[in-house]
């Protein structure tokens, strides 16, 4: 069915006359009918989509202004008044998201004016909500101290080109965002940026879920409460050392891909975890929790910090030939789909079909920035097509384990470029749990030597992994172990496990207990419980896209006669 005509005109582009139309999805050219007698001649058709489009300015009232990505001032040209100029989404062959600026040239300024006014009515009326207003964090201290001359460079200037107002805080010490998302009246902003790492971007999702919790009468203490969804989304640009989010949640980590899904208002639902000990939250993780090797290794760099990222090699090394391992329960509950599994070596891309089948009624709009209408079941619903969703077991590995690692995303970076949980997705409401049980030093090396080369890390005896909704973890030690006497790593199910109060917690300096990596931060508590919630929050963000099936180009074309019925 042919889309609706809101404009068409002829317009000059690169200096060729074109018939051009804008409808209510899309700006399409093809070659002026009227500039050849040959009607019958081939022709390619170009169109970009209304939702990949930023802004349309007329030239002379952009003049003086710097054009993106430049740091010199556009010239006014004899013709300003009279041409253009669209400003839109391409991709390149890496997957990276850039500005290409259209050039339109008009007969009269009236006819000019006229488009302009018309392409920004129909942006507005795009399905997924642009900012307008964002609050934007800056953290001058996180990677490798950048991220103020990114967001300058990069960032600052596309906000500008789309009209969105900023508010921008440089943060001065750990929690410093956090605790600004806690404090401040936030009623004017309908978004919040956060240039630096994963560890700015975790401090802003705890501050603001547990802003939304206290505002909405949520006991966000008791384990057993379901918290509730911030309306609030949050982006992120990378300036991190990892950058783990963005990576998983874009694909690349490069500032101008993630600034521009900001600008569109790509919208993405994300899982979190909430983490507990006993009726305390200790905090929300946003992507990794590691005890064990990479527990101790975060531990033992805090007292490095002066070497910089090299002190994770460097605590690394020293970790490994320790080789300890630690006795410990873990009691899980299963996913319970069939359908995906840690190992079945899928990926979360841009409409994922298990994400998707996972969004309830509150988060039908995941991935709104594709004009998907694909929807999920009602999760709230009790009936019996809910069975499959809702049949794991719970069970319980007891032993000593080398590591114990909980991914929420794959975790890719520059060593591990598939992430410890290559499989995983960001909004099924499960978390891939890994357990190293305890093994020499050589079979713990070619574990990490796998996981650092792509090699399939799960493939040993010694290594399990699990697909889960939640766990507990308990520490023990020798004597309780053989107490137990169950041989180590025996699974039983029993449901009743995960609701007994955690009473004991080993000190902080017992050797035979490690610590928590927390999203990077130190969790000395080893006793803890773990929830996924599903897609909990939302980001600023479109999804890691296929590059293989990329068009280079975001305008796309097709050969077309120039009969104006076979392309209107």
């Amino acid at each position: 069915m042919a889309e609706d005509v809101v404009l068409f005109s002829v317009l000059k582009l690169a200096g060729k006359p074109l018939d051009v139309t804008l409808s209510s999805r899309t700006i399409s050219w093809v070659a002026s009918a009227s500039s050849t007698a040959e009607t019958r001649e081939v022709h390619h058709y170009h169109f970009v989509k209304m939702s990949k489009v930023i802004t349309a300015v007329v030239d002379s009232e952009n003049a003086g202004d710097k054009n993106p990505g430049s740091a010199k001032p556009r010239k006014l040209d004899n013709h300003d008044d009279l041409t253009f100029t669209v400003h839109c989404i391409r991709r390149n062959s890496q997957g990276k998201w850039r500005v290409r600026e259209l050039k339109f040239e008009c007969s009269d300024q009236e006819t000019c004016r006229r488009w302009v006014a018309h392409i920004k009515e129909r942006i507005v009326k795009q399905g997924n909500v642009r900012p307008q207003n964002l609050l934007v964090f800056i953290n001058p201290y996180g990677g490798k101290k950048e991220a103020g001359s990114i967001y300058d460079t990069h960032t600052a200037p596309l906000f500008s080109l789309a009209g969105i107002k900023t508010t921008v805080i440089y943060t001065e010490a750990k929690n410093h965002a956090r605790d600004v998302m806690l404090k401040r009246d936030l009623t004017e902003f309908d978004g919040v940026v956060c240039v630096g790492g994963d560890g700015t971007f975790a401090e802003v999702v705890n501050g603001l879920l547990v802003r939304t919790q206290q505002e909405g009468g949520v006991d966000y203490n008791d384990p057993d409460t379901t918290p509730q969804c911030p309306l609030m989304r949050i982006g992120v640009i990378p300036a991190g050392s990892t950058d783990v989010i963005v990576c998983d949640t874009t694909g690349v980590t490069d500032p101008v891909t993630s600034t521009l899904q900001i600008v569109l208002g790509c919208s993405l639902g994300l899982d979190i975890c909430s983490v507990h000990s006993g009726h305390q939250l200790l905090r929300y993780t946003v992507s990794f929790m590691g005890y064990g090797f990479l527990g101790d290794v975060l531990k033992d760099s805090e007292s490095h910090r002066w070497m910089g990222p090299h002190r994770y090699d460097f605590s690394g090394f020293k970790k490994y030939f320790g080789n300890k391992a630690y006795a410990g329960e873990v009691t899980f509950l299963t996913s319970g789909d069939e359908d995906h599994h840690p190992q079945d070596k899928t990926k979360c891309r841009v409409g994922c079909a298990v994400c998707l089948r996972r969004s309830d009624s509150q988060t039908s709009d995941v991935f709104e920035c594709l004009d998907s209408s694909t929807g999920g079941p009602d999760l709230q619903d009790d009936n019996k097509s809910l069975v499959k969703e809702n049949n794991g077991s719970w069970k319980k590995v007891t032993g000593s384990f080398c590591a114990v690692n909980a991914a929420l995303v794959s975790g890719c970076n520059r060593l591990a470029p598939n992430g410890i949980a290559p499989s995983s997705h960001l909004g099924n409401g499960c978390l891939d749990l890994l357990l190293v049980h305890k093994c020499s030093r050589f079979n713990f090396l070619r574990h990490l030597i796998r996981l650092g080369n792509s090699g399939n890390h799960f493939n040993f005896d010694f290594v399990e992994v699990h697909r889960v909704k939640e766990f507990t973890f308990k520490s023990l030690t020798s004597q309780d172990l053989k107490s137990a006497g169950n041989p180590a790593g025996e699974s039983t199910s029993n449901t009743s496990l995960v609701k007994q109060r955690q009473s004991r917690y080993q000190a902080t300096g017992d050797s035979n207990t490690s610590t928590w990596n927390l999203d990077g931060e130190v969790g000395d508590i080893p006793d803890i419980n773990v929830h996924v919630h599903c897609q909990l929050i939302k980001i600023f963000a479109y999804g890691r896209e296929d590059v293989k099936s990329l068009n280079a180009s975001c305008c796309m074309s097709r050969n077309r006669t120039k009969n104006k019925s076979a392309w209107r």
